[in-house]
């Protein structure tokens, strides 16, 4: 059986609650569709294909508008059967000389609502290529669904000991991790154009779930877009920004935007922070729904905003918090008009993977209506003529409000990166609300 989150009733509100070693800073509810006090598992092990043999991890979630589906892709462990079905040499991918290959997939699932129904594809969609950058491992999905196109990032892996003393030193580094692949898909991700250069579309070594959301300004022009990513290092959370989806993208290495360290449930490491673009006219433009560790004391998850995305604020009080290590890793944060669908994954004793659902907002009825849904293309701008009709193309695929009910985004924190000077204009607005915060969430 998975992992379960202890719960007591299905819907959890402040103030604070605690069930078990899981607590609970604002309005949330887990979906439990048989009513049974626990979470539903999704995509149930028997409805794992043969080849995904440790279940359905790190969910990305999407609304395929011609088909009228919901989409998941997920990273999956390649089985041995159909590794052997390639014909490829993956003994790289071998931990140890006489260990088992270890290798990763991307698969696809769909549903008719996002919530029952879920179908997993006969074969993976996209997978690693031996003697390329990513040879082991194609993991972390994340997709952009952009007008007709859908823009897939992932994380590439090489194998576990690629400049091992007296052998040839990979051509992508000492890292395991060789950088961020990306595709494209206009079948509803069926199938994916690979882009397949003798490099990732960003190198970059040691890293983990690459996120991303693509927004333009009010007013502005066609081509003036700004594509924004995310990505998780041991010491901190990187920012990398792009005019266009495939390339130019600007990373800097020395430059975290958020240090752990900044809030008591993040001391030792923030990681998967999944990123999304706020409404139209919100004074904090993106949301990163994160999770934060501290070794000493306990997690979190917890949803940060940012006017621009070097600058992060919160209330240093988590969503859900957990009294040990993070019992989520991975996870994806679907915004459905002033609501947030979180997709998370969790494990049971044998360490397969299962994907559960919750939500933040003012109501427990699970209603993914894709009407008001936002697929990460925050679209304020000019849009293209349309030449079938000769008129501008203005629906921008985003009619909610905020990312919760709660819309102002609690007290007075910076992120460690940035400067007081900057941060200074939030400070007498955050602190009123941080005060309030506090007396209500007293026992803390």
């Amino acid at each position: 059986m998975p992992r379960l989150l202890p719960l007591a009733v299905l819907a959890v509100a402040a103030p604070l609650a605690l069930v078990g070693t899981q607590a609970f800073a604002q309005d949330v509810a887990f979906y439990d569709g048989n009513a049974d006090g626990q979470p539903d598992t999704l995509i149930p092990e028997s409805a794992w294909p043969s080849w995904a043999t440790r279940g359905t991890g790190s969910p990305t979630v999407v609304f395929d508008r011609g088909a009228e589906e919901w989409v998941m892709l997920f990273e999956a462990r390649l089985s041995d059967e159909f590794l052997d079905g390639t014909g490829m040499d993956w003994d790289e991918c071998r931990p140890r000389e006489d260990g088992p290959r270890v290798v990763w997939g991307i698969g696809r699932a769909t549903s008719p609502d996002g919530l029952t129904g879920w179908t997993v594809d006969a074969e993976p969609v996209v997978t690693p290529v031996p003697g390329t950058w990513r040879p082991c491992s194609t993991a972390h999905p994340w997709i952009v669904a952009y007008e007709d196109t859908w823009h897939l990032y992932y994380k590439a892996e090489q194998g576990f000991d690629p400049c091992n003393p007296g052998g040839d030193e990979s051509p992508w580094g000492c890292s395991r991790m060789t950088g961020v692949g990306y595709a494209t898909s206009s079948d509803g991700g069926r199938t994916w154009n690979e882009q397949d250069g003798a490099d990732p579309m960003l190198s970059i070594g040691d890293f983990g779930f690459p996120t991303v959301v693509v927004r333009q300004e009010e007013g502005a022009a066609v081509d003036d877009e700004q594509w924004t990513m995310l990505l998780t290092r041991a010491d901190g959370l990187y920012l990398a920004q792009s005019p266009a989806p495939d390339q130019g993208w600007e990373f800097s290495e020395a430059n975290p935007v958020l240090t752990p360290g900044t809030w008591t449930f993040a001391q030792d490491e923030w990681f998967q922070p999944s990123l999304t673009c706020s409404a139209q006219g919100e004074a904090f433009r993106y949301i990163a729904w994160i999770g934060g560790n501290s070794v000493a004391g306990g997690s979190g998850f917890d949803n940060l905003r940012a006017e621009f995305p070097d600058e992060w604020v919160g209330d240093g009080s988590p969503v859900i918090a957990w009294d040990a290590d993070p019992v989520w890793r991975h996870w994806d944060a679907v915004r459905i008009g002033d609501e947030t669908y979180v997709y998370y994954t969790v494990r049971d004793e044998e360490n397969k993977v299962f994907v559960q659902l919750m939500k933040t907002g003012a109501s427990t009825t699970f209603d993914l209506d894709p009407a008001i849904w936002n697929g990460r293309a925050c679209l304020y701008g000019e849009r293209p003529e349309d030449p079938t009709d000769g008129t501008d193309d203005t629906d921008t695929g985003d009619t909610g409000g905020t990312d919760d009910t709660d819309s102002d985004p609690g007290g007075c924190y910076c992120s460690s990166s940035a400067s007081p000077l900057t941060a200074a204009p939030l400070l007498g607005l955050l602190a009123l609300v941080g005060l309030s915060r506090r007396r209500r969430h007293g026992s803390r």
